[in-house]
């Protein structure tokens, strides 16, 4: 079940929020502004909502969209509450928008949560314009075309990556120590790409040209 979580980060062209064939759609918070602007009309919107703005408020009540008020003091991201909507709702495949751009706690934040979904076995991935973004401790594969880039970023130490497939700088049993950033702008040979880790938690980030 494919589900797309919009968050409220920034946004340069609505025309990347591709929700077509999503089984559910959930805004967190001032995500659902994104939404409206982009005429996407969310199951559920979630959070302690005090960024959405009376417009988009106005037009999703009217749709008889969910809203899900939680406190403004709590644990969880909004972000966060709009996941575990999709997990708690049967999604095995969820898909972030506007996740990035404008307060880097909360980008990195975003960024995390791909890998909780990871541990819980949801494929999941931040898509930002041009660029995608997974986590992975184990196996990445990944489809785009040839000259795309792709680059291999460690979250932590312990991080070594087996063996790659598809890209222009092969690496072979090579460890990426947090803070040496050698996997930046590999290149795509082929139409898919591929990378298995031993250890460690790694960020790959597609760049689409």
């Amino acid at each position: 079940m494919k589900g797309i979580v919009i968050c409220n980060g920034i946004v340069e062209d609505y025309n990347t929020i591709k929700c077509v064939g999503a089984d559910l759609i959930v805004c967190a918070d001032g995500g659902a502004d994104h939404a409206y602007k982009a005429g996407v009309v969310p199951h559920c919107i979630i959070g302690d909502l005090d960024s959405i703005s009376d417009e988009a408020r106005t037009c999703f009540e009217s749709k008889g969209v969910e809203f899900s008020k939680h406190p403004r003091d709590k644990d969880e991201t909004d972000t966060h509450l709009a996941i575990n909507y999709c997990i708690a709702h049967g999604c095995d495949d969820i898909t972030l928008y506007a996740a990035l751009g404008g307060r880097f706690d909360h980008a990195f934040a975003n960024v995390s949560l791909l890998a909780m979904l990871k541990q819980r076995g949801i494929s999941s991935c931040i898509v930002d314009g041009d660029s995608v973004l997974y986590v992975s401790d184990d196996v990445l594969k990944i489809s785009g075309k040839q000259g795309d880039l792709l680059s291999l970023l460690p979250l932590g130490d312990g991080v070594t990556i087996l063996f790659t497939d598809g890209l222009y700088y092969a690496i072979k049993d090579r460890k990426f120590p947090f803070g040496y950033p050698f996997g930046v702008s590999n290149v795509f040979t082929d139409s898919k790409a591929s990378v298995r880790l031993s250890g460690g938690w790694l960020l790959a980030v597609h760049t689409v040209l």
